[in-house]
């Protein structure tokens, strides 16, 4: 009774192989039917920039072999297939215009002289708009003085995540003439900024410059202080008249200060 056990046993592990390696020859017949799929090369990598209504891709990669790329986004119902040149230094550049204020996956697909397709490289990015823009302020004011000739303005300290990068000043210098100047702020600090040849008695306007990132191909703005405009004489210096009164007991403030 066991040999007839073990014999039937044996059967149907046969039986079962058998079924089992029909069922995996038909799963890979589909693929050997449509023949051996050739693959064009991948981008190495890809830098998102972001900006305003728009967004760039760099493109990075060292072979000859790629021709032309397609980027796909919003789940591939909208894309983009455009032409790429020989790999040079830099990257290659492929610009996205009209995109609606959002937060993007992007695929990107290259394609050899032959048209064959590669896999896909993903890459993820922001494009800013009136939301953003909205949501700006001004930075302040925290000091002023008088410096000789000049005017010195201080600034308050940035927070390194507000993507503060700078302020342009517009002022009056005593030839009579207006100035406009843009002053680089490093996020997370203050800083100083010199109108040379201020007009003492004369107001300033100014706007304060954002990057949302730092790889942003684009500069934000906020709007001018306008009618607002602060006269740094009369309402931040106690003192600018020249010459100036100098009492021996006021200490001499060290540069970076308020004169308030």
């Amino acid at each position: 009774m066991k040999k007839v056990k073990y014999g039937f046993t044996g059967i149907s592990l046969t039986a079962c192989l058998f079924f089992a390696c029909s069922d995996m020859n038909d799963v890979h017949q589909q693929y050997l039917d449509q023949g051996e799929r050739i693959y064009a090369t991948k981008v190495d990598s890809v830098q998102v920039r972001p900006g305003d209504g728009r967004i760039r891709l760099d493109l990075f990669y060292k072979t000859q072999r790629i021709k032309a790329c397609t980027v796909y986004w919003n789940g591939r119902t909208d894309s983009l297939k455009t032409g790429l040149p020989e790999p040079a230094d830099g990257p290659a550049p492929v610009m996205l215009k009209d995109m609606e204020e959002n937060s993007y996956s992007f695929e990107i697909v290259t394609f050899d002289k032959d048209d064959n397709r590669s896999l896909s490289v993903e890459a993820v990015g922001e494009v800013y708009g009136d939301s953003y823009k909205s949501s700006l302020l001004n930075i302040k004011i925290a000091g002023a003085r008088m410096a000789g000739p000049d005017a010195e303005i201080a600034w308050e300290e940035t927070d390194s995540e507000s993507g503060i990068c700078g302020v342009q000043v517009r002022y009056k210098n005593v030839p009579g003439g207006e100035k406009d100047t843009v002053i680089s702020i490093t996020p997370g600090t203050g800083a100083w900024s010199v109108l040379p040849g201020y007009l003492p008695g004369s107001a300033f306007a100014y706007r304060t410059l954002f990057k949302p990132d730092t790889m942003a191909i684009d500069t934000f703005y906020t709007d001018f202080e306008t009618g607002t405009e602060i006269d740094v004489n009369s309402v931040l210096l106690k003192n600018y008249a020249l010459p100036i009164d100098f009492d021996p007991g006021d200490a001499v403030p060290a540069a970076g200060n308020s004169l308030q």
